[in-house]
């Protein structure tokens, strides 16, 4: 009898062993995971932050670092769609701006609703592509010179220049003239101190005393042949 009831017990054991087996088997190993991932075991921030590395958005608790995250994850997937999936209005404009830039697309720029992510919008691709007639799109002004110059000094032409108010426009023109290493362009500053200073300095850039005779202005002029005599 005993014998009996002991087979028995070893008989139900095995049973449940092997029930325990194919529950675990057949279980969906996103269950699995989250039990056993090392993010579930943090606490706070420390566990938003955990999952956000991990790119696992849609189990960060806070709005802020989730949206972040799916900034990130949208960039990675490069997909525009995925922006949309942004609670904040100012971070989903960011997440369009960035993807703008990563696809080089200018037309998802005039989609971005905020004023600040659709300048950057359109400086960074005037930028990244020479295309100064971004530039003229961009609302504020600062920035809007600040595209004129980049891509001024990129290219070295001079004409952009023109579009600057009159104190950084005559830098902007002096810094090509030099970096051309053409006298001439100096013509076109329009005060005449910083254009002869600009004469002086691309003759001394080149080595040229000869061109020092072109300036106007006497102390300057006088500057300039004192630079070669001194040489």
């Amino acid at each position: 009898m005993k014998m009996v009831i002991m087979n028995y017990k070893k008989l139900l054991l095995g049973i449940l062993l092997i029930t325990v087996i194919l529950v675990a088997a057949c279980a969906p190993a996103g269950v699995i995971n989250q039990t056993t991932d090392s993010c579930s075991a943090l606490e706070g921030t420390a566990k938003d932050n955990c999952y956000a590395e991990a790119k696992r958005c849609s189990q960060i608790h806070d709005v802020t670092v989730r949206d972040s995250c799916v900034v990130e994850l949208a960039k990675i997937k490069n997909d525009l769609s995925v922006c949309n999936l942004i609670v904040s209005d100012r971070a989903k404009a960011y997440c369009q701006e960035e993807l703008a830039t990563l696809q080089n697309d200018h037309s998802l720029c005039t989609k971005i609703t905020d004023s600040y992510w659709e300048d950057n919008c359109h400086f960074n691709l005037a930028v990244n592509n020479s295309k100064d007639v971004y530039c003229s799109l961009i609302g504020n002004t600062e920035q809007k010179e600040d595209c004129f110059i980049q891509i001024a000094l990129n290219t070295n032409n001079s004409i952009l220049c023109e579009f600057l108010p009159e104190a950084k426009k005559d830098r902007c023109i002096f810094t090509i003239a030099k970096n051309l290493r053409k006298v001439e362009i100096c013509n076109a500053i329009s005060g005449s101190v910083s254009r002869d200073v600009c004469r002086g300095s691309v003759a001394e850039h080149i080595g040229n005393e000869r061109l020092c005779d072109i300036i106007e202005i006497p102390f300057i002029k006088e500057q300039c042949h004192q630079h070669f005599r001194e040489k």
